[in-house]
Order: C-alpha cells, then sequence, then structure tokens
C-alpha cells in the first residue's frame, strides 16, 4: 500500500498492518478500512460493505416463537 506526495510511502501501518506494535485500528475497534484504489477500479463495492456492516451490527435472526 502507498501513498504520500511522491506515491511511494507505505500508508498501510496502523490501518492493514500493526503499527508499533499496536493492533491495526480497524481490528481493535471492530470497524474496517478499504483500499480507495480497489473502490475507484470497481474491485470492491463501498455498497456491499457498508450493507454487510449494517446488517452483522444491526439485523437479529427471526426466530418464531
Amino acid at each position: 500500500m502507498t501513498g504520500g506526495p511522491g506515491d511511494n510511502q507505505d500508508v498501510s501501518m496502523g490501518f492493514f498492518t500493526p503499527y508499533n506494535g499496536k493492533t491495526p485500528i480497524p481490528d481493535a475497534t471492530d470497524g474496517g478500512a478499504f483500499n480507495i484504489n480497489l473502490v475507484l477500479a470497481n474491485q470492491l463495492s463501498l455498497n456491499a460493505a457498508i450493507n454487510d456492516s449494517v446488517e452483522a451490527s444491526l439485523c437479529q435472526d427471526y426466530i418464531p416463537m
């Protein structure tokens, strides 16, 4: 994962990989991180990811009584 002014810096630390031995933020907070380049290349759908996140956190299976 590269970024920065010259597009030659590793910007994955803390989001996709540990930083200074600490758990990546998305893992530590039960969140997520997306590579925007995959979204722009239509290889990752934020719409699908958002729907999955809402379903996993807010929806519960219906158990008939």
